[in-house]
């Protein structure tokens, strides 16, 4: 979605973490904000492995998705507070 957004086909509804460098550089801007879900939004990891264990590589992914997911509704809160 967002490759497609970045060459002009439409509009999308992303998360911030996807498009923030976008919108730095001014490649994409932000519409419709008065419609954005700035709410945060539930995310479940799910690893369906042939048994119990999680290899370390998703155990890292997962922890690298819980840091950020958690920092980037810190950003939202602010960007909501700004609006």
């Amino acid at each position: 979605m967002r490759r497609l957004t970045l060459a002009g086909a439409g509009i999308a509804q992303l998360s911030l973490f996807q498009v923030q460098e976008n919108l730095t550089v001014g490649k994409l801007v932000p519409v419709l904000e008065r419609f954005a879900a700035w709410e945060p939004q539930t995310v479940h990891a799910v690893f369906m492995g042939p048994n119990r264990y999680i290899p370390q590589r998703v155990r890292v992914f997962v922890d690298y998705l819980a840091a950020n997911l958690q920092s980037d509704s810190q950003i939202c809160g602010d960007m909501k507070s700004a609006s």
